[in-house]
This record gives C-alpha cells, sequence and structure tokens, in this order.
C-alpha cells in the first residue's frame, strides 16, 4: 500500500525492463484496490549470486513510491526450463512448477500447471484402472505434454535467453517497436499474437535475431536430445 511518484492508472498493468531494475527478468506494478498495489520482479539466478531479488525490489518501490507500506509478501522459484526435469517416474509423476513447467519467457506457471493436469489425466487414467504405473505407461504423460507444449517452451526459451541479455537502450528500441505494432493493432492479444509481434520486431534487430536464432538452435537440440 503507497502512494506512487508517478500516476498509475487503476485499469493498466506495467511492467519495466532493465538491467539495474531486474536483470535477466522483469518488475511489474499490478494496481488493486483501496491504494494497494502488487508489486514485484523476477530475475535470473545468475544474477542472485551478487545481489538478491530482495534487494532489487526494495530498490524499485523506493524509485517509484513516495512512500508506502508492505502489507504482505511472497516468494518463490520458477524452474526453467522444464525438459531438463525428469518428471516421470515409476508410480510417480511431477507437475506445473514442480516438473518445471513455467512458462520460460514470463517465469508464469498457473497455466501451464492447469493444461498439465489435463494432460494428466486423459494420459493415465486408463492405467490407473490396470494399476499398471511403470515408466512406460506413464511416459504417455510425458509424450503428450511434450507434444502439446514442448516447441512453445522450445520457442520461448529462445526468446528468453536472447532477450534478458540486452542493453538498456536495446530493450528501449524493443519497446518503442512494439508499442507501434501494438497501435497499429489496436485489439487485445493473445499468445500467438505476442510470437507473432516478436518475430516482426526480430526484423527491425539484426543483432537480437542472430542471438534468438543461435539460442533456438541450441535449445532444439538440448530439448530433444533426452527423447531420441
Amino acid at each position: 500500500k503507497g502512494e506512487p511518484k508517478n500516476r498509475i492508472e487503476s485499469t493498466s498493468l506495467y511492467f519495466y525492463l532493465g538491467n539495474q531494475t531486474a536483470p535477466g527478468g522483469y518488475a511489474w506494478i499490478f494496481p488493486k484496490n483501496n491504494g494497494t498495489f502488487n508489486v514485484g520482479l523476477g530475475i535470473s539466478y545468475l544474477y542472485s549470486k551478487k545481489k538478491k531479488a530482495l534487494e532489487f525490489l526494495k530498490e524499485f518501490i523506493q524509485s517509484r513510491f513516495q512512500s508506502y507500506e508492505i502489507v504482505n509478501e511472497i516468494a518463490g522459484g520458477a524452474p526453467i526450463p522444464g525438459n531438463k526435469i525428469q518428471f516421470v517416474s515409476h508410480r510417480a509423476v511431477l507437475l506445473g512448477d514442480a516438473a518445471g513447467h513455467c512458462n520460460p519467457l514470463s517465469g508464469g506457471g498457473i497455466i501451464n500447471a492447469m493444461e498439465g493436469a489435463e494432460i494428466l489425466v486423459n494420459s493415465v487414467k486408463k492405467h490407473l484402472r490396470d494399476d499398471c504405473l511403470t515408466v512406460k505407461k506413464l511416459m504417455d504423460y510425458k509424450k503428450n505434454w511434450n507434444k502439446k507444449n514442448g516447441r512453445k517452451i522450445e520457442l520461448y526459451y529462445a526468446m528468453k535467453k536472447s532477450f534478458f541479455r540486452l542493453e538498456d537502450d536495446e530493450y528501449d528500441r524493443f519497446v518503442d517497436s512494439l508499442a507501434h505494432i501494438i497501435q497499429q493493432k489496436n485489439r487485445k492479444l493473445g499468445v500467438p499474437d505476442v510470437i507473432r509481434l516478436f518475430i516482426m520486431i526480430l526484423k527491425n534487430h539484426y543483432s537480437l535475431s542472430i542471438s534468438f536464432l543461435w539460442e533456438w538452435l541450441k535449445g532444439k537440440i538440448f530439448f530433444h536430445k533426452d527423447d531420441k
């Protein structure tokens, strides 16, 4: 709960990029009710060795609010990329964050966890009736998960690896391009739109395009080698 230094619209969500703000990730301010805000950030663990995420968060809050009171605190980690985690074993499977099924780009995991639960149920219910929950049978869950989300996670991971190594001035150019394209579209954006937007922006940023292509090619080798 606090008083922002700059005007914050109650119907808008605010995201902040920058290597001094949230290296390897992003910060956010989501307005809520009665002068309260959901304020947070996520950073790559690679940057947390010298400076903890909580320190970045405190500095971010102080830079954006004249005064504030911490009402509640929540912290956690997002294990990514998911395909590095062996989430199927004998009579046991992992799901959601535990399986590393987070979105590598945003760190979000609720939608993926819900999709994963549906895939898990549809994949193993026939084996439950026979009480046959061997690794071989439970691999249906992993195969069906990868079929639906594997390539998407590959793409997001490559986007993450290339995007979050940009310099701050490159972030500025990226956001300017994004704002221009969104104004032209003038409509709400879904996941396919975000991917298309990213590709359109890549065409205008040569260095980012090369970095993204390299990370994507490395990712394809990495993500599929365990399934061969």
